[in-house]
């Protein structure tokens, strides 16, 4: 019986027992083609600033997908991007950094996604660099284009947030 009056109690505190709803954070504003392409190559958050290396690649490979699968891409979406942050200087330190957001923007259009952390494998490993990555972007690039890539980060310590791109990316048709 505990355990179901925690849960009302819980329950009500999470939906405000029915008064006003907490109100809502500002809404970051939704970023434009020209303001990705000003984003600087070195970003600076705190004492340390980055930059950003990316590899981006189209798979064509055409295969069935089971709609119940997890983690894996769709055939129509094909576009996928991998990034690997690089400190600059002597501040090596990757503490408190966290990659937010990543966009890529290829003529008037824009792809954005949430980031996932990679592990460093045998044939992506880059030492001394934070790896990370998004996919399942649309159909819209062609092989041997290039795009820039901009990534979101923030520095969880200080509470600072900064944008870094990768110019003129070429996208690649993985074999």
């Amino acid at each position: 019986m505990r355990a179901l009056e925690a849960l009302v109690i819980a329950f009500a505190g999470v939906t405000g027992c029915g008064g006003s709803p907490p109100p809502s954070p500002a809404a970051a504003p939704i970023p434009t083609v020209s303001g990705l392409r000003a984003v600087p190559l070195r970003a600076a958050v705190g004492s340390r600033s980055f930059t950003l290396e990316s590899y981006t690649w189209l798979n064509l490979e055409i295969r069935v997908v089971p709609d119940d699968s997890v983690g894996l891409v769709p055939p129509n979406r094909p576009l996928n991007v991998l990034f690997w942050l690089r400190p600059d200087g002597r501040n090596t330190a990757f503490a408190g950094i966290q990659m937010m957001r990543g966009y890529v923007v290829w003529g008037d259009s824009i792809w954005s996604d949430s980031v996932s952390p990679h592990s460093p494998t045998s044939g992506n490993a880059r030492p001394g660099t934070m790896a990370g990555g998004f996919r399942g972007g649309p159909l819209w690039m062609l092989r041997d284009d290039s795009a820039d890539v901009v990534i979101e980060i923030r520095d969880s310590i200080s509470k600072q947030a900064a944008w870094v791109r990768a110019p003129r990316v070429e996208v690649v048709h993985a074999e």
